[in-house]
């Protein structure tokens, strides 16, 4: 099984230290493709520069783009942009300046096939600056990115032979409140749902079939479960949609929507003997239907619930499924076409760790390799 997993790994680099002194800062972010001229996984880091570095490679910053530093952490979505003969991997982040820069990288260009393009702020919109991080997916076959801009509005951009942007709330598209957090994405059943927190801790999902539309989805809204005391990720296992987030007594709660809504505290009750959670959850999909949620608790272990018919829980780093160091960072998560299972993490050395489980195999961690010196 060893000898299966080092083939399957090979090729990936996976084995170095970020870079000496430097350390990473905020979140990774984690690529659903991998790039085979590289031999790189697909995971990008900010360091204290605001380089923006996947595996021996720098992004911005007069490396394979002259954008700008980054200022927060980067989201990716892999997209297949009409007329072109792949697809494209595209990078977004905020600068120093509020503006979202994003890189994309057109693997079947001979020439130049790395572009960086600023998204709002004057230049392909006239969006303005953004307070927080980007999400960006792809609904319809159609690029959307979203992120929160400096008067809590929720900003939707979008490339319609030329790039467009929407303001979803506030006097925009709905009336919902104000984002005093940064809003993910999800399309479930093919409605386009955009989750953000607002002011009174309450998860707002705006939500798009033919016409946008907003509902609150606990604090007696959809459903009543309490304040968030962060953001919220969201994903699709199966036929639900599956939001999930951290209340203010550090219980992670899981909103479940098929036909109804469902609400189910995963830890320090009666489903699993978890501890309270310090930070915010992940969510991803395995196998189909199963769900894993993962959090990082107050003593920097990364706790993972799973459901598979009933919960269940396991400590991913710090002898438990691995041996990997405390985590600094929230975790984020990934589960590619191939149903391997990712999560990575900064942890308290700066080091950004990469564990990775094959359908067939045990937890394994690694430590994300940085730029050449």
């Amino acid at each position: 099984m060893q000898m299966l997993l080092r083939a399957t790994l090979a090729g990936l680099c996976l084995a170095a230290p970020l870079s000496a002194g430097r350390g990473a800062v905020g979140r990774p972010c984690l690529f659903s493709d991998y790039f085979a001229e590289w031999r790189c996984f697909p995971a990008i880091v900010r360091d204290p520069d605001g380089n923006l570095l996947c595996g021996r490679y720098r992004l911005n910053d007069g490396g394979a783009t002259q954008a700008p530093p980054a200022a927060g952490s980067p989201a990716a979505t892999a997209i297949h942009r009409t007329g072109r003969s792949g697809p494209q991997g595209h990078f977004t982040y905020r600068d120093r300046s509020g503006n979202l820069q994003d890189l994309w990288f057109d693997r079947f260009r001979e020439k130049d096939r790395w572009h960086a393009d600023q998204l709002n702020g004057g230049g392909r919109t006239g969006a303005p600056a953004a307070a927080g991080d980007p999400s960006g997916i792809l609904f319809r076959d159609v690029f959307h990115v979203v992120y929160r801009d400096l008067d809590g509005g929720v900003q939707d951009l979008w490339p319609e032979q030329e790039w467009r942007s929407r303001l979803l709330n506030l006097e925009g598209a709905t009336g919902a409140p104000a984002a005093a957090g940064d809003p993910v994405q999800a399309v479930h059943a093919g409605v386009r749902h955009v989750l953000y927190p607002d002011g009174k801790g309450g998860i707002q999902d705006l939500w798009f079939d033919s016409a946008w539309r907003a509902r609150r989805v606990n604090l007696g809204g959809c459903t009543g479960a309490p304040a968030a005391a962060g953001g919220p990720a969201a994903a699709v296992a199966g036929k639900d949609l599956v939001i999930a987030y951290r209340d203010r007594e550090g219980g992670i709660r899981e909103l479940a929507f098929d036909r109804g809504w469902r609400s189910t505290l995963l830890n320090g009750g009666r489903l699993a003997e978890a501890p309270p959670a310090a930070g915010d959850p992940t969510v991803r999909q395995v196998d189909g239907s199963g769900r894993h949620v993962t959090y990082r608790d107050q003593a920097g272990n990364l706790q993972d619930l799973w459901f598979d018919g009933a919960w269940h829980v396991q400590r991913l780093n710090r002898g438990g499924a691995t041996d990997a160091p405390p985590a600094a960072s929230d975790p984020v998560s990934l589960v590619p076409a191939s149903n391997w299972e990712y999560v990575a993490y900064v942890d308290i050395a700066g080091q950004a760790q990469l564990l990775s489980r094959a359908p067939w195999g045990e937890w394994q961690a690694s430590v994300l390799e940085g730029p050449a010196q």
